[in-house]
């Protein structure tokens, strides 16, 4: 970026598609498309794979991995944290149908 260049982000993550290409990768981090298809061409990007010279990937793998996070370890977190909530609601309706009754000791 030269010196005079005023950063001008073209397009916001809530904007972009679901499923981004380095066109949209180039528009949400304002760099060209040279800068956005080497990123997709790095080591760990998230690319989604089995699509040939299709470059593609999932918005918020990209966004994680650009945070330096670990998508998978993400997901298991987030999936693990849903289920436990779900389980407690669950227990907690169970235990209203009992009328507060005590299940477990």
């Amino acid at each position: 970026m030269s010196m005079g260049r005023k950063k001008k982000v073209t397009m916001s993550w809530e904007e972009a598609p679901d499923i981004i290409t380095p066109e949209e990768l180039r528009k949400l981090l304002d760099v060209g498309i040279q800068g956005a298809r080497d990123k997709f061409n790095e080591r760990g990007f998230p690319r989604i794979c089995g699509l040939g010279n299709i470059y593609k990937a999932d918005k918020e793998a990209v966004r994680l991995y650009l945070q330096g996070k670990d998508y998978a370890e993400y997901t298991t977190k987030t999936v693990s944290n849903k289920i436990q909530r779900e389980i407690f609601e669950t227990l907690k309706d169970i235990k209203e149908m009992l009328g507060g009754t005590k299940i477990m000791e």
